[in-house]
């Protein structure tokens, strides 16, 4: 089954522009890795120091077999000077519901 991980990072104060450049650089390091299905970067409007980074993966295994590969480290590396402490893995989710709402 499939999971999300989901995580909530800031920017240092004044470089939220700079961080999302950063993350858009640097998502090749998950979407590389063949158990990885997509990955989407939320930033909040009221407060755009805050992105939520949201990873699919085919299954918890694969999100933990990419979590002690060496992409990991370069991941965190490259994020290193552009986000601050308030910066919190939230979880992995399995997606339980899935509504389109249809149209007509």
């Amino acid at each position: 089954m499939g999971i999300t991980e989901i995580l909530k990072m800031y920017a240092k104060d004044g470089i939220g522009d700079e961080m999302q450049d950063v993350v858009d650089q640097g998502l090749h390091l998950f979407l590389d890795d063949p158990g990885c299905t997509k990955v989407q970067v939320f930033r909040q409007m009221k407060d755009p120091s805050c992105f939520i980074l949201a990873i699919e993966w085919v299954s918890l295994e694969a999100h933990k077999l990419w979590a002690a590969s060496e992409a990991l480290p370069k991941w965190r590396a490259l994020l290193g000077d552009h986000r601050d402490e308030r910066t919190e893995a939230l979880g992995d989710y399995s997606l339980v519901i899935d509504r389109i709402k249809a149209s007509g």
